[in-house]
């Protein structure tokens, strides 16, 4: 019965997943309204003609110019990242025909130590993550912080990149240098769609930090109401204590308190 169970969440994924992707292969624009790009001398150019750029990367291309290289388009930005912060799916796939690597970091510049993948990841672009995992990625790279994808995408809310990275095989249980889990991230922000999609990918509810605080701590300090019942459904041990010795009641009695200091959990990076 569990099995199966399983199997239909895991085609209800997929199902909403493939909608989702499909949805957003249009692209968006960036907050500021632009998209980024490259241009001669350093300098940088909107490309808000997605097509544009992707001409120009088949021109250099027919010309000989490697592509895979950081300086093809005469900045500090790789064709490949350059095209990921373009939102250019057209752009990225040239990228990848050419050998372009999306988990390669940027060597100098602003954008060092930056990869193509964890810039996907930390603005939610799914249709660009889809065709960097299915190049072969390993879906928990980390970012030039050292925060796995799956943590990113849960503390930012971002349930159909979080549900792609977990049908890619992303780790449920992997932890940061604090050791919280994406469980214990997305209780922190309060981000209760994937709090209930991690709970039900079958993570586990009582993983806690390296000084003891748990997915359900994580959520009565962030005063998170909607999250706790999926937690405490699933098993979640409301009378876990970390070193100060608070339990969930009352770290939720604490922060909802008027004028009560509030029990802070170690903050994410």
């Amino acid at each position: 019965m569990l099995c199966y169970a399983m199997l239909c969440y895991a085609m209800l994924c997929y199902a909403m997943l493939c909608c989702a992707l499909r949805c957003s292969e249009d692209g968006s624009e960036d907050e500021d309204g632009e998209a980024e790009g490259g241009g001669g001398g350093g300098g940088e150019v909107p490309y808000g003609d997605h097509s544009a750029l992707c001409n120009r990367l088949h021109k250099l291309g027919s010309t000989g110019k490697d592509l895979k290289a950081a300086d093809a388009m005469g900045s500090d930005i790789s064709p490949i990242l350059l095209s990921t912060k373009a939102r250019d799916k057209a752009a990225v796939i040239v990228c990848l025909k050419a050998g372009a690597s999306p988990f390669s970091a940027a060597q100098e510049g602003r954008e060092a130590g930056t990869t193509p993948f964890a810039y996907a990841a930390e603005h939610g672009l799914c249709h660009i993550m889809h065709l960097f995992l299915e190049s072969g990625g390993f879906p928990d790279t980390p970012n030039k912080d050292g925060e796995a994808p799956l943590h990113v995408s849960a503390g930012g809310g971002q349930i159909t990149c979080m549900r792609l990275l977990l049908l890619y095989g992303a780790s449920r249980e992997m932890r940061g240098e604090e050791g919280e889990t994406a469980l214990l991230v997305a209780c922190q922000a309060c981000q209760v769609q994937c709090i209930r999609a991690l709970v039900l990918a079958g993570v586990d509810v009582n993983a806690a930090t390296s000084d003891g605080w748990t997915p359900i701590l994580m959520a009565a300090q962030a005063n998170c109401a909607e999250g706790r019942p999926a937690l405490l459904d699933a098993g979640a041990d409301p009378n876990a204590a970390p070193d100060h010795g608070a339990t969930a009641p009352l770290v939720a009695a604490a922060c909802t308190a008027p004028d009560a200091p509030q029990v802070r959990p170690a903050a994410r990076r």
